[in-house]
């Protein structure tokens, strides 16, 4: 990939936003030519918008210290709020922000007031009504993806539980058994959704509220794509708004909290590094959180990421440890035996944290 970038032969060059926050990386794209960025997805930009990605911020500085050509930004569901901030910081002129209707005449949306005890069955009941086909399922929370497909396989129906805790290789097979037309209900979360054109897909339900209107509008959008009649239900409960608030006060810290966390940034020497793993336990903030704060302290000058490391490594022996040490001389033996006790085994992985072995 980088030779074809060398050499002009790559025309286009797909990037996860937090690519970018790699010097190496940066200092490869700044010998380029780059005509164009397109950035998908970009309500992201947002702290306002339904799926804030911090990196995402920091796209519009980039664009212009990689003097890019010209920015084309795209979203699907951008509020009044979310294409202002969008505009603001891309520097889009108000003449060229380009708004289409959200109206899509063959998805007809229905909202069915369900208790929990009522909501397996309405469910059940609408999906064998159109048992052959395809339709997602989506809810809240992993465990309930898992148990909602268990109930529904019990019946009789395809269905697969697809979520962010599931294996790579698994979460790749259900879904490429469903965009294949080989498993009709998948039972998700947010996290199945992007890369998902299937334009045949017949219904959308929702077992649990959705987190945002946002998220119902992109979340019910897959349906139809096809342009035929298809069916969006809403199976609405009271007993979700509990679930959801948590993640609202989850994502909200106080004011000790964050105040703790910058005392401790401040203290820090002129070069450091950090775990936002390690700070999220350390000042009760969540992970996001954290990582939008040292985005926005990025963007105004306070500290600058230079490139991610990875703080452990995990090996899995294909022959036994002592096979492996035994192909070296002493010396270079003795350094792997000591190199492999500082780790901690578990049934399969040797977990190392190479500052625990150059200690």
């Amino acid at each position: 990939v980088y030779r074809g970038l060398d050499d002009g032969s790559i025309k286009l060059l797909y990037v996860a936003p937090e690519r970018l926050a790699n010097e190496r990386f940066l200092a490869r794209l700044k010998r380029l030519s780059i005509s164009m960025m397109a950035v998908d997805e970009a309500h992201c930009v947002s702290e306002w918008g339904h799926n804030f990605r911090p990196d995402y911020l920091k796209l519009a500085q980039l664009a212009g210290d990689l003097n890019v050509g010209r920015v084309l930004a795209l979203t699907a569901t951008a509020t009044p709020q979310v294409a202002k901030q969008i505009c603001d910081s891309f520097s889009i002129a108000r003449e060229d922000h380009v708004q289409t209707g959200f109206f899509r005449p063959n998805l007809a949306l229905n909202i069915r007031p369900h208790n929990t005890s009522e909501r397996d069955q309405a469910l059940l009941a609408a999906l064998q009504s159109r048992p052959s086909e395809p339709a997602i399922v989506y809810v809240t929370l992993q465990k309930t993806a898992e148990q909602v497909a268990g109930f529904l396989q019990a019946q009789g129906l395809p269905a697969q539980a697809y979520h962010a805790g599931l294996k790579d290789d698994e979460r790749h097979r259900v879904q490429e058994t469903f965009m294949a037309g080989q498993g009709n209900i998948v039972v998700a979360t947010i996290a199945f959704g992007m890369g998902i054109d299937k334009a045949d897909i017949r219904a959308i339900y929702h077992y649990n509220l959705p987190k945002s209107l946002e998220n119902y509008m992109q979340e019910i959008g897959r349906a139809g794509r096809d342009g035929k009649p298809s069916e969006c239900v809403l199976l609405a409960g009271s007993d979700d708004l509990t679930v959801l608030e948590n993640f609202s006060y989850g994502d909200t810290p106080d004011g000790a909290s964050l105040a703790g966390l910058i005392n401790w940034l401040v203290a820090r020497p002129e070069q450091f590094d950090l775990s936002v793993h390690e700070l999220s336990g350390q000042f009760d903030v969540r992970p996001l959180v954290i990582n939008t704060l040292l985005t926005y302290l990025e963007l105004e000058g306070v500290v600058r990421a230079t490139a991610p490391f990875y703080t452990e490594y995990k090996l899995a022996f294909r022959t036994s440890r002592d096979d492996v040490i035994s192909q070296f001389n002493d010396e270079r033996a003795d350094f792997l035996q000591r190199v492999f006790a500082t780790g901690k085994q578990g049934r399969t992985w040797l977990t190392l944290k190479p500052i625990d072995a150059a200690a």
